[in-house]
């Protein structure tokens, strides 16, 4: 029964669409351009309780679950932000193909030398977005405990 709901409404968003413009139904998306993650991580808590020299902090925290980090020598971009969530939502449709069971959506860590202000900028919404600082508040994210604060970008 759902899939014919389904079906049905795409039939009619497709016939409204197609007043005002080209609309086409079940568009193929192909996987693209090859990408590579500059280093993918899955932790062993056997091994993290094994290193108690690794203080609880940022890396403490970055190892403690599955993630990916993207090292960039200056501040990101907007175009390059969108590509590293793109990469991000890519590699976790891949992780759930080979599992063949739904997954949780793998941290994506992007180190940069510097502050992306116009990627905060342009994404309008900065005070959802939260940024690294020298503060030791902390504050939920993803499920663990991190040196971060939210700032609002706007002037």
């Amino acid at each position: 029964m759902q899939f014919r709901l389904d079906q049905l409404s795409k039939n009619i968003l497709r016939d409204f669409f197609v007043l005002v413009g080209a609309a086409e139904t079940e568009v193929e998306v192909p996987a693209g351009d090859a990408q590579r993650i500059d280093v993918w991580h899955v932790p062993d808590p056997e091994l993290l309780r094994a290193h108690p020299e690794i203080e609880p902090g940022l890396l403490r925290s970055m190892a403690a679950e599955a993630g990916m980090v993207e090292v960039f020598s200056a501040a990101p971009d907007t175009a390059e932000f969108h590509d590293c969530l793109r990469k991000r939502y890519q590699w976790h449709h891949t992780l759930e193909l080979r599992a063949e069971r739904r997954l949780d959506l793998p941290s994506a860590w992007l180190v940069s030398a510097g502050r992306p202000d116009g990627v905060l900028r342009d994404l309008g919404s900065c005070r959802t977005l939260l940024v690294r600082r020298g503060s030791t508040r902390r504050r939920r994210l993803g499920g663990g405990s991190m040196p971060w604060s939210s700032r609002s970008c706007r002037a």
